[in-house]
């Protein structure tokens, strides 16, 4: 399973591709909505784990791109934008699903 991070947040961006990979996902990376649109073009993903607020072009306007492309990959929204109203938009513009920023992470092998 390929999954792309889209992340401004080079630290984060580092965290993710580190608990991916060791679970065994190949893992590739962009810094912000236009690149990860040239990323899927290049090489398509299963899943898109997608910052809301980057540069260059946000996450909303990159979800909507993906869904336009009938681009297949599932998309999460990782995001700090923790409002109700956000989770709401962000799904309604073609997120699969909405994860709030700060998330802890879990060991899966012991809980």
């Amino acid at each position: 399973m390929h999954i792309l991070i889209v992340e401004d947040d080079a630290d984060m961006q580092k965290i993710l591709r580190l608990y991916l990979e060791r679970d065994g996902y190949e893992v590739s990376a962009a810094a912000n909505g236009r690149d990860a649109l040239e990323a899927l073009a290049q090489r398509p993903a299963d899943l898109v784990l997608l910052d809301w607020m980057m540069p260059v072009q946000d996450g909303i306007k990159t979800c909507q791109e993906i869904r336009r492309l009938n681009i297949p990959a599932k998309i999460l929204m990782l995001t700090a934008r923790g409002s109700s109203e956000d989770e709401v938009r962000g799904l309604s513009n073609g997120a699969d699903d909405y994860l709030r920023k700060p998330f802890a992470p879990r060991c899966f092998c012991c809980g």
